[in-house]
């Protein structure tokens, strides 16, 4: 079986291009991005699309709790997302 995958809309990356599944590397700045894989084997095809929204932030940063342990998800503008 073999696997092709594009990025057909954004600026995102791809780590490769091959293999059955890939990381998406999220630019710096917010978009909506459209990541595709063909895969085949023999004479089958099929195809798959996936839609991944990039974001500044994940969720707002919460403040401190007791203790100084901090709550929420630290702000990130890199997103890695894994298709399998």
């Amino acid at each position: 079986m073999s696997f092709r995958w594009t990025v057909d809309q954004g600026s995102g990356v791809l780590d490769r291009t091959d293999g059955e599944y890939v990381e998406y590397r999220a630019p710096e700045e917010p978009e909506l991005a459209i990541v595709s894989v063909v895969a085949e084997q023999e004479e089958e095809s099929v195809e798959a699309e996936s839609f991944i929204t990039v974001t500044a932030d994940l969720l707002p940063d919460t403040g401190e709790q007791p203790g100084g342990a901090r709550t929420g998800i630290i702000p990130t503008r890199r997103i890695i997302t894994k298709f399998y």
